[in-house]
């Protein structure tokens, strides 16, 4: 199966991960309110945007936010989501692949965040995606990012006994979905022209698979130069 194919089975049917059952938005997300660089934030991409959840948090606090997604049912939920709310001019969605050009015009956000979805793409695919958000921002602007820690042993386990075709890399065994794992260096090398204005990792138990995995996550604030 594809990878588009897999996260088209995973939102129709199994939802077996958080993103394809879950509307409430990101922790991490909600704490960057709480940071004074909210304050800067008047218009948002949400990368990889699955059902809306982050993207109405945004536009429920006057934010207004693009998403996108590579799955198209994931995105007719989106806009399903937001119309319920009553927030369609606050928000916009696209079926669009992350390493693609931005349906936005360049210098056009404040804000681009990424909850969980760099980790499915490969290194090419990051690459191009690196850019995009580059392109997307404004001077000053952020990038928001949740993902996989790469000093989780659950990762390390996985990338031992599942690999994929690159460092820290290996495939779901449930669902042959890629992920990467990622070091704080990693995200410098790919946002060369970012300021780290946080960082952290988190020990947590994510519910999966009719089942709870012990993993390390890792969240950062890097702000353009």
């Amino acid at each position: 199966m594809s990878q588009l194919d897999i996260w088209t089975d995973e939102y129709k049917t199994h939802k077996n991960l958080p993103s394809s059952r879950v509307m409430e938005p990101s922790k991490v997300l909600v704490s960057f309110f709480q940071s004074p660089y909210i304050n800067n934030v008047h218009t948002a991409l949400d990368a990889g945007c699955g059902m809306g959840r982050n993207s109405i948090y945004l536009a429920e606090h006057d934010i207004f936010t693009t998403g996108i997604d590579f799955v198209p049912k994931a995105i007719e939920e989106a806009k399903k989501n937001a119309s319920e709310k009553g927030l369609e001019n606050m928000t916009e969605f696209f079926c669009h692949k992350m390493s693609d050009p931005f349906p936005i015009q360049e210098k056009s956000v404040d804000l681009v965040i990424d909850m969980m979805s760099i980790h499915t793409l490969h290194e090419d695919e990051r690459i191009a995606y690196s850019k995009e958000v580059t392109k997307a921002l404004k001077k000053h602007g952020f990038f928001l990012f949740f993902s996989i820690a790469a000093s989780s042993p659950a990762a390390q386990a996985l990338c031992k006994d599942y690999p994929a075709d690159e460092p820290s890399s290996y495939y779901i065994p449930q669902t042959g979905a890629f992920e990467k794992a990622f070091t704080k260096d990693d995200f410098q090398k790919l946002f060369p022209n970012f300021t780290f204005q946080d960082y952290q990792e988190y020990d947590m138990y994510t519910p999966a698979f009719d089942d709870t995995y012990h993993r390390l996550y890792c969240s950062g604030i890097l702000q353009m130069e």
